[in-house]
């Protein structure tokens, strides 16, 4: 697993930056065909499974691999094992709702977690109940972490 999803981190950022985007497509495609893959034969890719280095010193980010997959053919079977691994505990409920988020914002001007981008008009009322469902922290609790990470990561660079 750690070959294949190095190779797929080196993959999906291949192409990004030039613009070509039939490049991106296909190895996004590539991308999308590996997580199936790898959902039906090992369940989720979790860090436990892999780590967070692979080959040559890569790194195993899925959050930058699954925010590639909003436009894939194969989107609503990635989110629905997703939701699946949420449940069982094993995905993160963030790299969850960033993708869904991201999605949701690309097609249809909405988040439904608060965790993608920035919307104008977003009513937290409507969002809470959503993060709360899947394990998330509430909005203002999030900032607080995000603060305080933030602060901890510029004491210890001091």
């Amino acid at each position: 697993m750690v070959d294949s999803f190095s190779n797929a981190m080196i993959r999906d950022q291949k192409f990004r930056d030039t613009g070509d985007w039939e490049k991106m497509e296909l190895a996004d495609k590539k991308n999308s065909d590996l997580l199936k893959w790898t959902f039906e034969n090992y369940g989720y890719p979790s860090i436990y499974k892999m780590g967070i280095k692979g080959n040559d010193n890569t790194n195993l980010y899925l959050d930058t691999l699954f925010l590639h997959m909003p436009g894939s053919n194969d989107y609503k079977y990635i989110i629905q094992k997703l939701y699946e691994y949420i449940v069982s505990g094993d995905c993160p409920p963030h790299i969850y709702s960033t993708l869904v988020d991201r999605y949701e914002t690309t097609k249809n001007k909405r988040m439904l977690y608060g965790d993608y981008g920035i919307l104008e008009n977003v009513d937290s009322a409507k969002l809470e109940p959503n993060r709360k469902a899947i394990g998330l922290p509430g909005l203002k609790h999030n900032l607080k972490i995000t603060q305080d990470r933030y602060i901890f990561k510029n004491l210890m660079e001091n």
